[in-house]
């Protein structure tokens, strides 16, 4: 299930982490943080979304170069992050720009969504 409720005009995350932000996450963390830097990346939309998590729901914060955080909405903390891929940013119902997608592309061409 993926139901976008909402959307945010701001967003402030805790500093925790939850237990999905393990070990064997740290490279895709690192990566993201990575591109996020690189490419000089910017935050252009926080979604409130459904994934029907006995948690509650979820903060989508969305960067201009296809990375995503996640984070709970009710205790702030982040979940994880992903490369998305074209479909992925589509799913929000926002038109991406044309720079948006190319990075996205070039990601997914690079294999850094796998």
């Amino acid at each position: 299930m993926f139901k976008v409720i909402g959307q945010l005009d701001n967003f402030t995350p805790s500093s925790q982490n939850t237990s999905h932000c393990n070990e064997d996450r740290l490279a895709r963390t690192a990566l993201c943080n990575k591109l996020i830097k690189s490419e000089k990346a910017k935050v252009i939309a926080y979604y409130v979304v459904d994934k029907n998590h006995p948690n509650g729901y979820e903060v989508h914060e969305i960067y201009n170069n296809g990375v995503v955080t996640i984070y709970n909405l009710n205790s702030g903390k982040k979940v994880t992050e992903l490369i998305a891929r074209e479909n992925q940013i589509l799913r929000y119902g926002f038109k991406p720009s044309k720079c948006m997608l190319k990075k996205s592309r070039q990601h997914e061409n690079k294999g850094f969504n796998n």
